[in-house]
């Protein structure tokens, strides 16, 4: 009482009591506890909270180490990349073809349903397209038959290269593989050999696929594999079609 009196008396006053002091004291260790306990500083706590508890419960299974974490949002994001990854190898395939100006000479054939069908001739990529755009799961296979030199494997160019330009979440993905660099055993899991891990994010996604099979004939070895069956397309999202191109001569009697 005396001190205080003498510090009133001498013009000073101090601005906190005793209490306050040790409460203010109390706060700052509190604050050092937080900060080197969860990483909470005064600035930014309720963000880095915010984040912390979406990431705990968060459906998609998380995998954290001490120097790297793994967002929700970065696996959400890896299906999109196996598309884009398909969509570069493709523009890197197509460089060696001029699409472009061979779409702007190119004559559409005409085709039947079937070779004994007595149903009118109708523009190719017309029918393709109409099968493509088919809702109906009855007929998920196009098995397109011609003479050597007739189109067909320009034709899943041109077509890949309209599918791949009309892309959109919720369409098709075309995937092309080439039939000449399997033989009757390998050809039972090329789609596996071309996509890899991509398969099972492609399947993530839910969106449909077109898988084109071209140049059946040229399978090494020769032989008939079912690549439907086989390669257990049935499995991928619902809308997902297969065209298959073939020389007719390789499916006489069969």
């Amino acid at each position: 009482h005396n001190q205080s009196t003498r510090l009133r008396q001498g013009g000073r006053r101090w601005p906190l009591s005793i209490g306050q002091l040790v409460a203010a004291l109390l706060l700052c260790c509190l604050a050092v506890f937080l900060a080197a306990q969860f990483g909470i500083s005064p600035s930014g706590s309720q963000l880095t909270a915010m984040t912390t508890a979406t990431t705990m419960t968060s459906p998609i299974p998380i995998t954290t180490t001490t120097t790297t974490t793994t967002t929700a949002a970065a696996l959400s994001s890896k299906p999109l990349e196996a598309v884009e990854q398909l969509r570069a190898e493709w523009e890197r395939f197509a460089q060696g073809f001029d699409l472009d100006q061979l779409e702007s000479f190119y004559v559409q054939p005409d085709c039947q349903p079937r070779k004994d069908s007595i149903t009118t001739r109708q523009p190719l990529r017309k029918t393709v397209n109409a099968f493509l755009q088919a809702e109906q799961v009855k007929h998920r296979v196009l098995l397109l038959e011609g003479d050597a030199g007739s189109g067909k494997t320009l034709l899943t160019l041109l077509q890949q290269k309209q599918l791949w330009g009309d892309f959109a979440p919720g369409k098709a993905i075309p995937i092309r593989i080439e039939m000449r660099s399997y033989n009757f055993t390998t050809a039972e899991s090329c789609v596996a050999d071309v996509l890899g891990d991509r398969a099972a994010k492609l399947k993530e996604l839910g969106l449909p696929v077109v898988f084109i099979f071209d140049g059946y004939d040229e399978l090494a070895g020769g032989g008939f594999p079912r690549l439907w069956e086989d390669n257990r397309l049935s499995e991928w999202p619902a809308g997902t079609k297969a065209i298959i191109t073939c020389r007719s001569e390789y499916l006489a009697g069969q």
